[in-house]
């Protein structure tokens, strides 16, 4: 067995087990706005201008750029991923994730990961410093070659490289086809309105207004992706508490765990002496 851990709340714990499924996000909606740093960039105006201007830049083509931009609209609407850690435990990671002083720390088998319908696991790479240019870069390894998602969706400053942290990611192409289909009509819009203009048919100034319109970021379409592992018998294999939990949390967390059948370990020793 090859256990990861996820530190998260007593209500995370909840709903996996009452929906048999883990809660997939899109990137752009952590913390951290230098992970999935293209596609957080893409949530304003002025952000995708800069992800446009970075593509034209090393592609030194703007059709390219256009294309690998539209191409990013539907997987930023396709991509969903959850954190979880090789680390067993550690102060920071019981601070930092979680509810408080309530927060608890499951445990899985990688193994049983890749059982799961869809969904892919890596390493995540801790960087001195994240730049957009290198970020692309990263994304385009080779001019013409395919879109390298994965580097850009498992890449964190070094500052966080304790986390020891692996990335499940998971790609929902119904969603991604919506974004398209979205992106598309924006596109098509937007050649139609300066058709238009061109032949004098509009105002500048309705040309500028209806312009911004088509150039506005596809927001999110769905905002998690739930994936089930229903099929896969005793797939938490245990449950541990925050080291600082009351006592009165321990004894309804145990309570909760043996109703479900879960393996509940208790608090955590962490900072429990030795001696004691």
């Amino acid at each position: 067995m090859t256990a990861i851990y996820r530190f998260t709340s007593f209500q995370a714990l909840v709903d996996a087990i009452q929906r048999s499924a883990l809660t997939f996000v899109a990137p752009q909606v952590w913390k951290d706005p230098y992970e999935g740093y293209i596609f957080a960039a893409m949530q304003t105006p002025e952000g995708l201008s800069k992800v446009r201007l970075s593509l034209l830049n090393l592609l030194k083509s703007r059709e390219q750029a256009e294309v690998i931009l539209f191409q990013l609209q539907a997987l930023r609407a396709g991509y969903f991923c959850q954190a979880w850690t090789r680390a067993q435990e550690c102060a920071s990671l019981w601070k930092e994730y979680g509810d408080g002083c309530m927060s608890i720390r499951l445990e899985i088998d990688l193994e049983d990961v890749r059982k799961l319908n869809g969904v892919s696991t890596q390493d995540v790479q801790y960087v001195e410093e994240i730049t957009l240019d290198e970020e692309v870069r990263k994304l385009i390894p080779h001019i013409g070659g395919d879109l390298h998602v994965g580097g850009i969706l498992a890449t964190k400053r070094a500052e966080f490289a304790h986390e020891k942290e692996i990335r499940l990611t998971s790609f929902d192409m119904r969603n991604a086809n919506r974004a398209t289909r979205t992106a598309s009509s924006q596109k098509g819009m937007g050649i139609a309105l300066a058709l238009l203009h061109e032949k004098g048919e509009i105002s500048q100034q309705a040309f500028e207004t209806e312009k911004g319109y088509c150039e506005e970021p596809i927001g999110l379409l769905e905002p998690v992706l739930r994936v089930s592992f229903k099929d896969i018998p005793g797939f938490i294999k245990s449950v541990m508490l925050n080291p600082a939990a009351p006592n009165w949390f321990d004894e309804t967390l145990k309570q909760y765990c043996e109703a479900n059948e879960l393996r509940y370990i208790g608090k955590s020793t962490l900072y429990k002496l030795a001696i004691q």
